[in-house]
């Protein structure tokens, strides 16, 4: 793996703070840097030192993950966007990864809605499923839907390999290309005139360097492509974001709404809380 002077320089840093014999092979799995990681982010002092480790620390999942896929080879274990059409377009998308590969058919996790209930698709209905492996160009393939079926690892659906794999360039990343901490943070809608500028409370489901998943009440004039302003309640305290609703989701059954949200700006401090919260550092 080829590193710039700056990045030299970082992991100079790290292995003083966390020394390794063999750093040559921490740096090629992620998993077993994490470790040193975590010790040496404590040591960091500076803003841009923690955020030029953070991008590190990125590097190396984008490596692993472009390694994986760099042949273009679909295997099991792998996170990808599934597009179903409906209408005229493929307006519908989420988050799967792959359970079992079999020459042309391939067995994915079942998708969920927004609030995690499985979505229905019907049989033979087009769809895309695209891999990201987080550098300039990645690849998809085109297939239809064949079942919805029962697996050892949960509920699943069958697709048929159609045509591809294709390959392109991605014109913006997504948060399911990020690792994401499934722990849940309190949160709120900070000065909303919707809360009479005393706020509305929730919870964070799902957190990446991103964006994040936030349950809240009822909030029928909230909608998608809408900006929010959010209060995150990380375990280095209160984290102010905003935040771009990319999906919503209301359940009056349920009392709550569900939204799927991307950060519009982030500072490097901020990033670096968000980072510190997503790895557990």
């Amino acid at each position: 793996m080829n590193f710039t002077d700056d990045e030299k320089r970082i992991i100079k840093l790290l292995f003083k703070y966390s020394p390794a014999k063999d750093r040559e092979r921490v740096l090629e799995n992620p998993s077993l840097a994490d470790r040193h990681f975590k010790e040496a982010y404590k040591q960091f002092s500076t803003t841009d030192e923690i955020f030029k480790l953070f991008a590190l620390r990125q590097k190396l999942d984008e490596q692993s993950q472009a390694e994986r896929i760099s042949a273009r080879k679909i295997s099991s274990g792998m996170d990808a966007l599934l597009w179903i059409k409906e209408k005229a377009a493929f307006d519908a998308c989420y988050p799967v990864h792959t359970f079992v590969v079999r020459n042309k058919q391939i067995l994915i996790s079942r998708p969920q809605n927004a609030v995690g209930l499985p979505v229905n698709i019907m049989v033979k209905s087009p769809v895309e499923l695209a891999f990201y492996c987080r550098m300039p160009y990645s690849f998809f393939i085109k297939g239809r839907a064949i079942s919805q079926t029962p697996s050892p690892w949960g509920p699943a659906l069958e697709i048929e390999q159609l045509e591809g794999p294709f390959a392109y360039k991605q014109k913006g990343l997504s948060p399911f290309q990020y690792k994401v901490s499934k722990r849940t943070f309190p949160a709120s809608i900070a000065a909303d005139p919707l809360a009479n500028k005393t706020g509305i409370k929730g919870s964070v489901t799902g957190l990446s360097i991103q964006g994040c998943t936030v349950r809240l009440p009822l909030i029928e004039a909230l909608h998608s492509g809408g900006t929010i302003n959010l209060e995150l309640e990380l375990p280095s305290g209160i984290q102010e974001v905003s935040a771009k609703i990319e999906r919503l989701n209301l359940s009056p059954e349920n009392d709550t709404t569900l939204c799927k949200t991307t950060f519009t700006r982030l500072s490097r401090r901020a990033s670096n809380i968000i980072n510190a919260a997503v790895y557990e550092y």
